[in-house]
């Protein structure tokens, strides 16, 4: 990952598209994938300017490359291969990773306690409550309920793991 306001590329053509984008967004962060150019941050506002200044820019190559032969294919590479990403996407994305990562935590923890609690609770409770928690996760509903469920969840898994080992223990048992 290199930001443009660092020192500009070695490449001329790369330069060029950088500044474009920069002088609408210069908030913008500038991401190199190869020849593909990826732009984050762009403000609402820009968005419409950078891409038609880029599009503006490739148009110039293509069609000045026809008649004086002078542009590199990488060069038409580069113009070709740009995405912008608006700021409100870059968001949902990173939150869509954040709720993923947490319900693999809370998946995490209840394997572990699946291997403490009887299989009729493991199977019965801790199912339901993964498969609450990935509704949430992929309603979009904040961390702290991911947690707050994986947290209840787990409160119940124990008690009543507790609940049926004693009642075994003690002979109350149901043996229906």
């Amino acid at each position: 990952m290199r930001r443009f306001w660092k020192r500009p590329h070695r490449d001329p053509y790369r330069a060029e598209i950088e500044r474009l984008v920069l002088e609408c967004a210069p908030d913008a962060r500038i991401i190199w994938n190869g020849p593909a150019l990826r732009a984050e941050y762009v403000d609402r506002s820009m968005f419409d300017e950078v891409g038609q200044r880029l599009w503006d820019h490739r148009n110039r190559l293509v069609h000045n490359s026809q008649h004086t032969g002078g542009v590199s294919a990488e060069a038409l590479n580069l113009a070709n291969s740009w995405t912008l990403i608006e700021p409100e996407v870059l968001e949902l994305e990173r939150r869509e990773r954040a709720l993923n990562r947490a319900a693999a935590r809370v998946a995490t923890v209840f394997d572990l306690i699946e291997l403490l609690v009887p299989r009729r609770i493991a199977d019965e409770e801790i199912g339901d409550a993964l498969e609450l928690i990935g509704r949430l996760a992929a309603e979009g509903r904040p961390r702290w309920q991911i947690y707050l469920k994986a947290a209840s969840a787990t409160f119940f898994v124990l008690l009543n793991a507790v609940r049926e080992v004693s009642s075994s223990l003690l002979g109350k048992k149901n043996k229906a």
